[in-house]
Protein backbone atom coordinates (compact mmCIF):
# COMPACT_ATOMS: atom_id res chain seq x y z
CA UNK A 1 0.00 0.00 0.00
CA UNK A 2 2.45 2.60 0.68
CA UNK A 3 4.08 2.11 -2.42
CA UNK A 4 0.93 2.35 -4.07
CA UNK A 5 0.66 5.81 -2.42
CA UNK A 6 4.13 7.24 -3.26
CA UNK A 7 3.99 6.03 -6.82
CA UNK A 8 0.29 8.27 -7.02
CA UNK A 9 1.99 11.13 -5.43
CA UNK A 10 5.16 11.00 -7.31
CA UNK A 11 2.99 10.73 -10.69
CA UNK A 12 0.97 13.62 -9.57
CA UNK A 13 3.68 15.91 -8.16
CA UNK A 14 5.86 15.93 -11.85
CA UNK A 15 5.41 18.38 -14.45
CA UNK A 16 3.48 17.30 -17.40
CA UNK A 17 6.59 17.39 -19.36
CA UNK A 18 7.22 15.07 -22.17
CA UNK A 19 10.93 16.04 -22.27
CA UNK A 20 13.31 18.40 -20.90
CA UNK A 21 16.71 19.20 -22.13
CA UNK A 22 18.96 21.31 -20.11
CA UNK A 23 21.50 23.37 -21.35
CA UNK A 24 24.16 26.32 -19.74
CA UNK A 25 25.01 29.03 -20.98
CA UNK A 26 27.26 32.12 -21.59
CA UNK A 27 26.78 35.34 -23.14
CA UNK A 28 30.15 36.43 -25.10
CA UNK A 29 28.97 39.66 -26.03
CA UNK A 30 26.02 41.83 -24.85
CA UNK A 31 24.96 45.47 -26.30
CA UNK A 32 22.51 48.09 -26.29
CA UNK A 33 20.77 51.29 -24.47
CA UNK A 34 21.08 51.95 -21.40
CA UNK A 35 18.74 54.56 -18.92
CA UNK A 36 20.71 57.44 -18.40
CA UNK A 37 19.14 60.42 -16.27
CA UNK A 38 15.53 59.53 -18.59
CA UNK A 39 17.61 59.45 -21.36
CA UNK A 40 18.99 56.51 -23.80
CA UNK A 41 22.83 55.72 -24.59
CA UNK A 42 24.96 53.31 -26.26
CA UNK A 43 26.01 50.62 -24.01
CA UNK A 44 28.17 47.52 -23.48
CA UNK A 45 26.57 44.94 -20.84
CA UNK A 46 28.93 42.26 -18.73
CA UNK A 47 27.91 38.85 -19.72
CA UNK A 48 25.95 36.48 -18.33
CA UNK A 49 25.79 33.26 -17.32
CA UNK A 50 22.50 31.17 -17.09
CA UNK A 51 21.03 27.68 -17.47
CA UNK A 52 18.17 27.43 -20.29
CA UNK A 53 15.71 24.14 -20.15
CA UNK A 54 13.20 23.33 -22.90
CA UNK A 55 10.22 21.62 -21.62
CA UNK A 56 7.76 19.88 -24.90
CA UNK A 57 4.53 19.56 -22.92
CA UNK A 58 2.39 16.67 -22.98
CA UNK A 59 -0.39 18.96 -25.01
CA UNK A 60 2.17 19.81 -27.40
CA UNK A 61 3.47 23.11 -26.86
CA UNK A 62 7.50 24.09 -25.94
CA UNK A 63 8.59 26.04 -23.23
CA UNK A 64 11.81 27.36 -22.27
CA UNK A 65 13.06 28.76 -19.01
CA UNK A 66 16.11 30.86 -17.96
CA UNK A 67 17.45 30.74 -14.42
CA UNK A 68 20.22 32.68 -13.45
CA UNK A 69 21.39 34.89 -10.76
CA UNK A 70 21.01 38.31 -11.78
CA UNK A 71 18.92 40.61 -11.88
CA UNK A 72 17.81 40.06 -15.42
CA UNK A 73 16.36 36.64 -14.45
CA UNK A 74 13.59 38.26 -11.96
CA UNK A 75 11.00 39.39 -13.55
CA UNK A 76 10.71 37.07 -16.17
CA UNK A 77 12.28 33.98 -18.05
CA UNK A 78 9.24 31.77 -19.41
CA UNK A 79 8.80 32.00 -23.37
CA UNK A 80 6.91 30.58 -25.33
CA UNK A 81 8.86 28.00 -28.39
CA UNK A 82 8.22 27.33 -31.86
CA UNK A 83 11.05 24.65 -33.96
CA UNK A 84 12.10 26.24 -37.25
CA UNK A 85 11.55 23.14 -38.90
CA UNK A 86 10.94 19.38 -38.00
CA UNK A 87 14.42 18.21 -38.28
CA UNK A 88 16.75 20.80 -37.09
CA UNK A 89 17.01 21.97 -33.35
CA UNK A 90 16.73 25.62 -33.82
CA UNK A 91 14.12 27.07 -31.71
CA UNK A 92 12.25 30.52 -32.06
CA UNK A 93 11.18 31.91 -28.66
CA UNK A 94 9.04 34.51 -27.22
CA UNK A 95 8.30 35.39 -23.58
CA UNK A 96 5.43 37.69 -22.81
CA UNK A 97 7.33 40.34 -21.62
CA UNK A 98 8.49 40.83 -25.87
CA UNK A 99 11.71 39.25 -25.24
CA UNK A 100 12.73 36.83 -27.74
CA UNK A 101 15.98 34.06 -27.65
CA UNK A 102 16.52 32.14 -30.30
CA UNK A 103 18.42 29.15 -30.44
CA UNK A 104 20.38 26.52 -32.25
CA UNK A 105 21.02 23.32 -30.59
CA UNK A 106 23.23 22.08 -32.95
CA UNK A 107 25.83 24.64 -33.29
CA UNK A 108 24.83 26.09 -29.49
CA UNK A 109 24.27 29.35 -30.69
CA UNK A 110 21.94 32.11 -28.92
CA UNK A 111 20.48 35.40 -29.65
CA UNK A 112 18.92 37.06 -26.87
CA UNK A 113 17.09 40.19 -27.20
CA UNK A 114 15.44 42.03 -24.50
CA UNK A 115 13.16 45.42 -24.91
CA UNK A 116 10.57 46.17 -22.74
CA UNK A 117 11.50 49.02 -20.75
CA UNK A 118 11.92 51.17 -23.35
CA UNK A 119 8.89 51.14 -24.89
CA UNK A 120 6.20 50.57 -22.19
CA UNK A 121 7.78 52.25 -19.39
CA UNK A 122 11.00 53.39 -19.53
CA UNK A 123 12.52 51.40 -16.60
CA UNK A 124 14.79 48.56 -18.05
CA UNK A 125 18.02 48.76 -20.98
CA UNK A 126 17.40 47.70 -24.42
CA UNK A 127 20.37 44.90 -24.93
CA UNK A 128 20.93 42.12 -27.35
CA UNK A 129 23.41 39.30 -26.29
CA UNK A 130 25.17 37.05 -28.37
CA UNK A 131 26.70 33.61 -27.29
CA UNK A 132 26.72 29.88 -26.92
CA UNK A 133 24.79 27.53 -24.84
CA UNK A 134 26.36 23.48 -24.10
CA UNK A 135 23.44 20.12 -23.48
CA UNK A 136 24.09 19.20 -19.99
CA UNK A 137 21.79 16.62 -20.22
CA UNK A 138 17.93 15.96 -21.16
Amino acid sequence: MKFGVLGVLLIVASPAAAWVKTFTCSAEQGVGFRNQNNRYEQAEFEPLRFDARLYDLIDQSTKLRLEGRSRAFTAMSAFDCTKASKKTGKWICVSGLGQIFNLNEKNGRFVWALGYGYAFDQSDSVTVSIGRCRSTGN
